[in-house]
């Protein structure tokens, strides 16, 4: 599908993926920029003297370049600000599913600016489907953020939030927007949704879905259980450092996989929205290893893998 609306979101996708690999691949951007959690908090420690650092040479006036790198790592908010990711992807949600519904003045706007004519179309059932467990998602992870909670003083920098924020509301519209065809041929809400004998993908994206998120959330409660900082040993990261993340990227790839148009094998909105947070998650998985390696010791990472077992 072509037009403003969908050109916007997957360039979106594809810069966003493109700033996250600059401040990985950047050492003073990643150490800078990306570390939040429990890797901002070390960082902070070592920065105001409360934990031991090797000793430094003296203190050179700083590069332009180090200058801006300093000033924008510098910008940071409470890493307890990560609920905001939750609410405001509930929100979203329930805004589009509103409009949706109503065919509302947004529905509009989106459509008088996408050539959806004659498109392969998402059907009512997908739309309502796919919707649906994007909402469920953010709630979920919404409950988890309260749920499973701790007080920190860790931080996270305000672009990375700023993305997240981007990214959420960019989802919210990549989960129906190839079903603008069908949401514009009819103005009754739920156009011809019916209940109907599960498909090929609906077999295939409903279990991944479930089993994806029932492993992100036993992770999530297993890691807020340990005490402060212990290396885990639940069986899901017997081969993985980083499960939870693998279950992310399983969710979208699900997703992706139940909102495919009529005669495409996934939603390409969608698959964008994945590839970004695979290439986003992949970076972290790798700074979190450095992590453990450094935290722990060299052998209680030796023969796991960073977040797709035998690949990375």
């Amino acid at each position: 599908m072509e037009g403003t609306a969908p050109r916007i979101l997957k360039t979106f996708f594809i810069a966003s993926t493109g700033i996250s690999q600059l401040l990985y691949a950047v050492p003073s951007l990643n150490n800078g920029m990306r570390a939040y959690g429990a890797r901002s908090q070390l960082q902070d420690q070592a920065a105001d003297g409360s934990r031991p650092v090797a000793e430094k040479p003296a203190p050179k006036e700083d590069t332009p370049w180090e200058k801006v790198v300093k000033y924008m790592s510098g910008l940071r908010v409470p890493h307890s600000w990560f609920t905001g990711f939750y609410i405001w992807s509930s929100i979203c949600s329930a805004v589009w599913g509103q409009q949706l519904y109503t065919r509302g003045p947004l529905l509009q706007l989106v459509a008088k600016y996408t050539d959806y004519a004659g498109k392969p179309s998402m059907s009512f059932n997908q739309i309502i489907l796919v919707w649906g467990l994007f909402q469920f998602q953010g709630l979920r992870r919404l409950y988890e953020s309260f749920a499973f909670s701790k007080a920190s003083k860790s931080t996270m920098n305000m672009a990375i939030f700023s993305i997240g924020i981007a990214y959420y509301a960019s989802m919210s519209v990549s989960m129906w927007i190839e079903g603008l065809p069908a949401l514009m041929s009819t103005p009754n809400p739920l156009g011809n949704a019916t209940l109907s004998a599960p498909s090929i993908r609906s077999i295939i994206g409903i279990p991944l879905f479930l089993l994806a998120s029932g492993l992100q959330y036993d992770c999530h409660y297993y890691l807020w259980s340990l005490k402060k900082y212990t290396f885990p040993t639940h069986p899901a990261f017997s081969k993985v450092l980083n499960p939870h993340y693998l279950a992310e990227v399983l969710i979208y790839v699900s997703l992706a996989i139940l909102g495919a148009p009529k005669g495409q094998i996934l939603n390409r909105s969608l698959v964008a929205g994945t590839f970004f947070v695979l290439a986003n998650l992949a970076a972290e998985a790798d700074n979190s290893k450095t992590w453990y390696k450094q935290k722990f010791g060299e052998d209680k990472v030796q023969g796991k893998y960073r977040i797709i077992p035998y690949i990375w």
